[in-house]
């Protein structure tokens, strides 16, 4: 089968999270469409076209079972040939320098024949701590639930991998004493679902409860590390678990959770790759695997009276995928709804969704290529501070099956508020983050707010900007004292600049660039090249030159100056963030600060086009 990659939209039953719901549909001429199967979660995995004139798709679709709470039924209306993954549940770590919980069994086979029928399908509980996880399984393919954490001066229990063996007790010290892993399992073909469990350790001293240590839970893709004396940054560490693609996205599966230690180590073990659990120390507990993923919990850290509970084991999966051959549907209908609307350009239709504070529905009655714009709302700037962060920004082409997907354009910030995230589908454009009012740092979001500018009293402050989200913006820049000025908010096209920025060139300093917004980026999806999701600018005392502090792309909302003037507000439907309040340099009075701009509304286009090689044209500026 084939691998490649792409982020995708969801067949989903509607949300509703606004205040009103409104519909729109595009449906197809001679582009009928049968699933192949029926069950679980069903996603588009990856996709491609398989002719010139991109009327034929080879589609990649995975239906995914995560309830432990009951069976489920996956129907295939054909005969079919398939992949699969099996993830049996994680096991529990156990208490008081307990091992760490062993990650649930892993079986991925490839090119299963499976006949037109239905199939139970079990997924796997996590176990509660020093429990055995539970089994998964379809097609008669039975992944085994991971080993339970060994308790105290006891093994590691047996299971898909096993758990990590239990550390000693002051009460029934014995010296040198090493517990042993849990086994793993091996299939009768050869396949390994799951390695052994790490071994415990007790220090060579008659001081008893501070020198215990226990071993980490297998992976499904390697053995629970032992623990140690002295302790190195891999005792106790739960096992790698097994790296899978099934899913469209290369992901670890089952790891193991880490062993608990006593007060003589710095830490617990770290959980395995795959969802382990981290093992706990001293007085705190282990932490759970992470459902869906089959890993161990951690096992729990003790003092000397006490002990500590371990981590419940993560909840299995079960993912089946298979390729589909579909016609790209084309020909839109439907009717234009309050909140969007609709447009021809040559042989392509755009629909724009522009108000918010509506949930709209996009039905799609057959199978079709779709170019996606989505950009959530910019954040607003700070009170005598920073530039708001532009509004997350995901640009892609998206195969899409029939059904309904829901569409949301997010407001922008007020004065210091992020943004609200817009979405289509299960594609989430992740609202900008506020800008930071004087003396505070900016906030994270799509791209992250401007930090606030300093007062003459905070001379050796600078203010940080707010974290991006990954691949959707870029982090705000940072307020200082040098120049009273807060940092730029983050743009989808790089990040905001510092309220000191000099340009590249120290002995001629481009002033004009401190404080400005990130750029945005340039889109032609709607026919014509707009900017979007680009900065505020940060606010400045009044001691500072005029026309510091622009916003990004000429969208972003310039910053204020002095007490009198606060930031403008980001261009609405462009997702830009709003710039920060001006402030009087030498007053740490809230009254000689003035507020910051709101941010820029979102907005969401799809284009329905059968000729997608044309792809976006974007640059930055």
């Amino acid at each position: 089968m084939f691998k490649s990659k792409m982020k995708t939209g969801r067949l989903t039953a509607l949300m509703v999270t606004c205040c009103t719901l409104v519909s729109f549909s595009i449906s197809a001429r001679a582009a009928s469409y049968s699933p192949i199967a029926t069950g679980g979660e069903r996603r588009i995995a990856a996709w491609e076209y398989i002719d010139a004139a991109h009327t034929r798709v080879r589609i990649a679709v995975t239906h995914t079972f995560t309830n432990a709470e009951e069976a489920a039924t996956l129907t295939f209306h054909q005969p079919a040939t398939v992949d699969v993954l099996v993830v049996g549940g994680g096991g529990g770590g156990s208490s008081g320098a307990g091992g760490g919980g062993g990650g649930g069994g892993v079986i991925y086979k490839t090119g299963v024949n499976v006949a037109a029928d239905s199939y139970v399908v079990n997924v796997g509980t996590g176990g509660v701590a020093g429990v055995k996880g539970g089994d998964s399984s379809v097609f008669g393919l039975e992944a085994i639930g991971g080993g339970k954490g060994g308790a105290i001066n006891a093994a590691g229990g047996a299971g898909g991998s096993g758990g990590g063996g239990g550390g000693g007790n002051g009460a029934t010290w014995i010296l040198n004493r090493a517990t042993a892993g849990g086994a793993g399992t091996t299939m009768e073909d050869g396949w390994i679902q799951g390695y052994a469990g790490g071994v415990s350790t007790n220090k060579n001293t008659a001081s008893s409860f501070n020198a215990s240590a226990a071993g980490g839970g297998g992976g499904a893709g390697g053995p629970g590390h032992d623990a140690t004396i002295p302790h190195t940054d891999v005792a106790s560490c739960g096992g790698v678990g097994y790296l899978c693609d099934i899913s469209g996205v290369a992901t670890y599966y089952a790891g193991g959770g880490g062993g608990g230690v006593a007060t003589l180590y710095s830490a617990g073990g770290a959980g395995g790759l795959g969802g382990g659990g981290a093992g706990g120390r001293y007085t705190s507990a282990g932490t759970a695997g992470t459902p869906g993923t089959g890993g161990g919990g951690g096992g729990g850290g003790r003092d000397k009276n006490s002990s500590y509970a371990g981590g419940a084991g993560g909840s299995g999966i079960v993912i089946v995928r298979y390729e589909q051959i579909v016609h790209n549907g084309f020909t839109p209908g439907g009717s234009t709804s309050p909140g969007a609307s609709r447009t021809k350009i040559g042989n392509d239709w755009v629909y724009s969704y522009t108000e918010t504070g509506i949930t709209n529905a996009f039905v799609v009655s057959a199978p079709c290529v779709m170019r996606m714009l989505v950009v959530a709302g910019g954040g607003g700037g700070g009170q005598g501070g920073g530039g708001g962060g532009a509004g997350g920004l995901i640009e892609t082409n998206v195969f899409l099956l029939p059904g309904e997907y829901s569409v949301c354009v997010g407001a922008g910030g007020a004065a210091a508020a992020n943004g609200e995230d817009s979405f289509f589908g299960d594609f989430v454009a992740i609202g900008g983050g506020k800008g930071g009012h004087r003396n505070y740092f900016g906030g994270s979001g799509g791209s992250g707010g401007g930090g606030g500018g300093c007062h003459v009293n905070d001379a050796s402050s600078m203010h940080a900007g707010g974290a991006a989200t990954a691949e959707q913006g870029n982090t705000g820049g940072t307020g200082t004292k040098a120049t009273y000025c807060g940092g730029g908010g983050g743009g989808a096209g790089g990040p905001g600049n510092a309220g000191d920025y000099d340009g590249d060139d120290a002995e001629n300093p481009d002033v004009t660039l401190r404080g400005k917004g990130g750029p945005g980026l340039s889109c032609d999806i709607s026919g014509e090249t707009k900017w979007y999701a680009a900065g505020g600018g940060g606010g400045f005392s009044g001691s500072m030159t005029a026309g510091w502090g622009k916003g990004g792309s000429g969208i972003g909302g310039n910053g204020g100056a002095n007490n009198s003037f606060g930031g403008t507000a980001g261009t609405a439907n462009t997702g830009s963030g709003g710039g920060g309040g001006g402030h009087t340099y030498n007053n740490t009075n809230e009254s000689y600060t003035r507020a910051g701009g709101a941010g820029g509304s979102g907005i969401v286009i799809l284009r329905h086009s059968k000729d997608v090689r044309r792809g976006f044209s974007m640059s930055v500026r």
